[in-house]
């Protein structure tokens, strides 16, 4: 799955084809945000930003953006309490007529390789299965990458 902050794709690099529906992972708009706009992209995902309640995640107090701590059928977007930096994102998204749950988990700020502002873990979950886990384990900059590695038909 090749998500951009309009555009959802399935397939191969060289059968992409377009899926309906607004990207399920935030945390690139979350983490790097550029000239993108965050704040538009947690509202198209059905988060509301009118709703702020108080959790836990690890042990650590945050900040729950869109439901309440109990409300786990919401979009949801929860953020550390002291460094305000994503800690995990509930949205959800309808395929085949049936209303699924995706969940970014974002642990391990500080580490030694990815930083403070970084995770050095990013975990992804549907429909409550983890089906992604990334890890940091080196960091490279000024990495040319080819422009069609981001590229959605």
């Amino acid at each position: 799955i090749v998500e951009r902050p309009n555009a959802r794709a399935v397939g191969t690099e060289n059968n992409l084809k377009r899926i309906p529906g607004n990207p399920t992972d935030l945390s690139p708009l979350l983490l790097l945000p550029g000239n993108l706009e965050p704040v538009s992209a947690v509202k198209a995902a059905g988060i509301d930003t009118g709703i702020v309640s108080l959790g836990r995640v690890e042990g650590r107090p945050a900040y729950i953006i869109g439901a309440r701590m109990w409300e786990q059928d919401k979009p949801q977007l929860w953020l550390d309490k002291e460094s305000l930096l994503p800690v995990r994102v509930i949205v959800f998204v309808e395929e085949g007529g049936k209303r699924e749950a995706f969940e970014t988990r974002l642990k391990d700020y500080g580490s030694a390789i990815a930083g403070n502002l970084f995770p050095a873990v990013i975990e992804h979950y549907r429909a409550g299965t983890l089906v992604r886990h990334a890890e940091v384990v080196q960091l490279a900059s000024n990495q040319s990458l080819p422009d069609t590695l981001f590229e959605i038909p």
